[in-house]
């Protein structure tokens, strides 16, 4: 793949970043060093809860550096639905402060109405899942999402297609 304009991908601290520090920072480091150009991080949703922020933080600036150091992109995953929206908020402020490029939220338009104007175009916004349609990743998008999760890819480029065929025909019978 290195030759290759696809991006390999890989998860750390998945699925709630319970993982002490230094295991996540290995693994994320060995995945970089494995190739790896996007890492999506899950939140310490243990840590958040229990309001222990400059832990989480700490953890997430290091990883951001190891990402920034090996030309990669870290999506800091927020893990929403099991926060409070104080805490996404905080969360929130946390990847902006530690310059993180992207931010990832469940698929859910309140939850990416409470976060997409704090981000203030420093981090991008990815729906992390859920996307079952091309009208959902419509959505999405509309909602502030430059990118977004998703098992129905076939389905989705489908409709996209038939969407933009629809659109030509329309322009060319007005025209």
């Amino acid at each position: 793949m290195s030759d290759s304009p696809v991006r390999v991908a890989s998860t750390v601290g998945y699925p709630d970043g319970s993982t002490n520090t230094g295991a996540k920072l290995y693994e994320g480091r060995d995945l970089l060093r494995r190739g790896v150009k996007e890492i999506d991080m899950t939140i310490n949703i243990g840590k958040m809860i229990s309001r222990q922020f400059q832990y989480v933080e700490m953890e997430l600036l290091q990883m951001v550096k190891s990402c920034q150091e090996s030309g990669a992109l870290l999506k800091v995953d927020l893990a929403s639905k099991y926060l409070t929206e104080d805490l996404k908020i905080i969360a929130t402020k946390i990847c902006k402060r530690i310059e993180s490029p992207f931010l990832c939220v469940d698929y859910n338009l309140r939850d990416l109405a409470l976060v997409f104007p704090l981000l203030k175009d420093r981090v991008q916004l990815k729906a992390s899942s859920g996307i079952e349609s091309l009208a959902e990743a419509l959505e999405v998008r509309d909602a502030g999402c430059t990118r977004f999760g998703t098992t129905a890819t076939a389905s989705i480029l489908e409709d996209w297609k038939t969407h933009l065929e629809q659109q030509a025909a329309g322009a060319a019978a007005e025209g």
